[in-house]
């Protein structure tokens, strides 16, 4: 009889952890070389792209559902993929100042998913609402944004556009909400991410 009483209360136990804590949560580390960044910066006569390298990145599981991930960018592999020469080695050098991502004081990136909802499949094919931090330069700004999330047997993907406020971030060159008379200097305050993640199980 206790034998039995021990056993039911350590089921009992068991699950009530169960429903109060969910299941553990599984890590996935993300296939840096399968996945991409790839940016547009927009100005008043026209736009530039280009791409940044993850540097690494983990995805949170419970069950088959994503429930959170971290992703660091490598700032020293920004790329420039519109322009060529002396336009290109300009440009680039301007990201890399302090007008810009002060890549020297600051090499990396940071998108921190904090919450991930469930949507109706809309035509775009987006499947999950996307909550989130980004951190750069060392200031962090709040994102929500759609993302379609596609959990395969032996790998899960996940694609997503979003745009940043770089103002956020103290990234104020060219911005018209912050300096007057620009005119065809102006610079869009954000600039658009093209991400696509790629994780093995």
């Amino acid at each position: 009889m206790m034998k039995y009483f021990a056993y039911t209360s350590f089921l009992a136990i068991a699950s009530f952890l169960l429903v109060a804590f969910g299941p553990a949560a599984t890590k996935l580390s993300v296939d840096t070389s399968q996945s991409s960044i790839q940016w547009t910066g927009k100005k008043v006569t026209g736009q530039h792209e280009g791409s940044v390298q993850l540097k690494s990145g983990e995805l949170m599981l419970e069950g088959n559902q994503l429930v959170g991930g971290t992703f660091v960018a490598d700032m020293n592999t920004i790329e420039i993929t519109d322009l060529k020469g002396k336009m290109k080695s300009k440009l680039l050098g301007h990201l890399q100042s302090d007008d810009f991502f002060s890549i020297s004081d600051f090499g990396t990136a940071t998108f921190t998913l904090t919450k991930v909802t469930p949507a109706s499949k809309n035509d775009q094919g987006y499947t999950h609402s996307l909550k989130g931090k980004m951190e750069i330069k060392g200031m962090t700004q709040e994102l929500t944004f759609m993302a379609k999330v596609e959990m395969g047997k032996d790998m899960v993907t996940a694609t997503a556009d979003l745009a940043v406020d770089r103002t956020q971030h103290n990234i104020r060159y060219g911005s018209g909400s912050f300096f007057d008379n620009l005119g065809d200097q102006t610079i869009d305050d954000d600039f658009l991410l093209t991400v696509s993640i790629t994780a093995k199980r």
